[in-house]
């Protein structure tokens, strides 16, 4: 589409939550070194991430060309998991919800372990109870985050879609702050020396922090609308 409306700017900020996880980045150094990476294996980190975003970037795109052709001209309005099914109809014909069922199970798991293990581990490296997988306190975190998240998806008795869009929305109130830690360690010539940020980064950098504060304001407006509306 050629324009948007506002009342679309939070299927936006689910959509930028869901690609632009800064917390990744942050969490993307426990794993370098539990790996115990040096920068002589700093070409092959680039490449590995270089890649992961070409390739989220292509799917990312695939769903939305894909949702925007097969939905969008029959009028279709998702309000349920057979709704966004209905875009692979005429490839897998009678099969479509069943396949479409599967890969949102394998979806939601790997995004639910993965993010788990995020949060708990970066909670507790946070508190100083450890940092690694291998340790008591993040597990038990990342336990916990697991059962409130069944907790909610077992009793939650609204609009599905619409809380999923919330939900992944909702976690972008984070990402500033993350940005400008990220922001200010990567520009520090003691911490990166040769390798901090160049201008033509720092530039797509800050393009990218005032579109985050813009869903951010916006969002924090919706929220504050629809608690004052309860």
């Amino acid at each position: 589409p050629l324009s948007v409306s506002i009342q679309q700017f939070d299927v936006i900020a689910a959509l930028v939550a869901t690609t632009f996880v800064l917390h990744c980045a942050i969490y993307q150094s426990y794993l370098v070194q539990d790996k115990k990476w040096k920068l002589v294996n700093m070409k092959k980190s680039l490449n590995d991430t270089y890649m992961g975003i070409i390739l989220l970037s292509l799917i990312s795109s695939l769903i939305i060309l894909t949702s925007a052709a097969a939905l969008h001209p029959k009028g279709i309005v998702v309000n349920s998991a057979a709704d966004m099914a209905l875009q692979l109809e005429a490839l897998f014909g009678s099969y479509t919800k069943i396949i479409f069922s599967v890969g949102l199970c394998a979806a939601a798991f790997s995004s639910l372990m993965v993010n788990s293990i995020m949060g708990g581990g970066l909670l507790a490296d946070g508190l100083g109870l450890g940092r690694s997988m291998n340790e008591k306190m993040p597990r038990i975190f990342t336990s916990i985050i697991l059962l409130l998240g069944m907790v909610i998806a077992v009793f939650f008795r609204g609009n599905i879609i619409y809380a999923l869009i919330m939900a992944q929305a909702s976690s972008i109130f984070a990402v500033p702050l993350i940005a400008t830690g990220l922001f200010l360690v990567l520009n520090n010539k003691k911490i990166m020396g040769k390798y901090r940020n160049k201008t033509g980064q720092n530039i797509i950098a800050v393009f990218g922090f005032v579109l985050i504060c813009i869903l951010v304001f916006y969002m924090y407006h919706k929220l504050i609308t629809s608690i004052s509306a309860i």
